[in-house]
């Protein structure tokens, strides 16, 4: 199936992912510490196959825009709900988050300050949320981040400021006043994604679930995503190989959708053969949970 993903200027054509790509996401969120360049190769790379686009695009793409395109692949691949569980002091609460809501309330925060123009003199400032590749790069000025571009209007001739230390030597000749506006900027916009909490649809105020922009929080997020642990799918796997005699090559080329159907099919079956609720806790682990590792997160009591 090829279903469409709509960003702020363009529209890519994407195909559902794969069982492989499944699990290539699976190990490179493994852990409490993965590695960001796999995790930054991995996951563009699998949607440059998936959308017949070049690799570079997704890690210039501004961040919040790739956290839409992720979880569109989520949706259109597995559900667009993940359930999530709620810590209190006197008792956990579970609850099914609707990702379609998230994307909602992450497009608004895009439209209102992607290619945000600034001006000086000659000069056209572009301002929009940071690419991931600009954020590999360390700076403690964080708002260097967010200058795209720069306009010379007298030659029209365009500078894209790829990197921080341009970014920088650039920001250094911009009067005060210019530099006080492009500091605003950064203040604004991590105000409104701190303030965008996507607990509060369901009244919930007390604790908060919020994105900020960051390639830390971005893997955290596909970990909510994508949320099964990697032992459970190597699990559910092998049970699928030896008592549903599926071959695994088939099995890697279904959709994480199908593979979530076969798990559940077999559970049912196996069940019923046994005439016990045995297997029901042993097996298999339920896709739907969300593993001990991010019940924490960014999910905190304000």
């Amino acid at each position: 199936m090829i279903f469409p993903i709509n960003l702020l200027k363009t529209k890519l054509l994407c195909s559902e992912l794969s069982l492989k790509d499944y699990k290539e996401i699976l190990k490179i969120t493994y852990g409490d510490e993965p590695s960001v360049p796999i995790f930054i190769e991995t996951i563009t790379s699998i949607l440059s196959r998936l959308t017949n686009t070049d690799q570079s695009f997704f890690k210039e793409l501004n961040i919040i825009e790739l956290l839409i395109v992720l979880i569109e692949l989520r949706i259109q691949s597995m559900g667009d709900a993940v359930t999530i569980t709620l810590k209190e002091e006197s008792a956990n609460t579970s609850l099914e988050l609707r990702l379609d809501w998230i994307k909602e309330d992450l497009l608004l925060v895009c439209n209102q300050f992607n290619d945000h123009t600034i001006q000086q003199n000659n000069f056209n400032i572009t301002l929009s949320p940071p690419s991931i590749e600009k954020l590999l790069e360390s700076t403690d000025e964080e708002y260097l981040y967010f200058i795209k571009k720069v306009l010379n209007k007298n030659n029209d001739q365009s500078i894209v400021t790829s990197n921080v230390n341009l970014a920088k030597m650039f920001f250094d000749k911009l009067s005060a006043r210019t530099a006080a506006n492009i500091i605003k900027y950064f203040e604004n916009f991590v105000t409104t994604l701190k303030n965008s909490n996507f607990l509060s649809r369901y009244g919930i105020e007390k604790q908060i679930l919020v994105f900020i922009p960051t390639i830390e929080s971005l893997m955290w997020f596909v970990k909510l995503l994508f949320n099964e642990s990697i032992d459970s799918f190597y699990d559910n796997i092998f049970y699928l190989s030896h008592y549903g005699h599926l071959n695994s090559s088939y099995i890697e080329q279904c959709t994480p959708g199908e593979y979530i159907y076969f798990t559940k099919k077999l559970q049912q079956v196996l069940n019923q053969q046994k005439g016990t609720e045995e297997n029901e806790t042993s097996f298999p682990a339920d896709s739907n949970n969300l593993p001990e590792d991010l019940q924490d997160g960014y999910i905190e009591n304000s």
